[in-house]
């Protein structure tokens, strides 16, 4: 399964920290980054965060929920401009509700591109989210 769902608050509370306290380090010997997007129900889309360049590999990707949007047929799809759902599909993630989807698989990165967080929210009036991502 490439994606995988945590419904544990617990578990995504801990990994917010560890990611957060990550992300403030700077970048490790290897070169790997963390970084953190915020969004909301409301936030532009797509949003276009980083050139990623070729030999650089996607580590891990974590969609974390802090508030459900309020409409079922919302989705959000974190990729490159040339593929929007590459890391993260928006039939990967159930965003109705406070939860965690995670992808570990790592991704190559073979040409030069954009990072993109693409929201769909449809008629959502609330909603938020953090992604964090590490690319190496």
């Amino acid at each position: 399964m490439r994606a995988s769902r945590l419904a544990n608050p617990t578990a995504a509370e801990a990994l917010l920290r560890t990611f957060t306290q990550q992300s403030s380090d700077p970048p490790s010997p290897d070169g790997e980054t963390v970084q953190a997007v915020a969004f909301t129900y409301d936030s532009s889309s797509p949003v276009v965060f980083q050139t990623i360049k070729p030999g650089q590999i996607m580590n891990r990707a974590v969609l974390l929920i802090e508030e459900g949007f309020d409409d079922p047929s919302a989705v959000i799809e974190f990729g490159t401009t040339a593929e929007p759902g590459l890391f993260l599909a928006d039939d990967e993630s159930t965003i109705s509700s406070p939860g965690q989807t995670e992808n570990d698989t790592l991704y190559p990165i073979v040409a030069t591109d954009f990072l993109i967080l693409t929201i769909s929210p449809g008629a959502s009036t609330m909603g938020s989210g953090i992604l964090l991502y590490k690319l190496k």
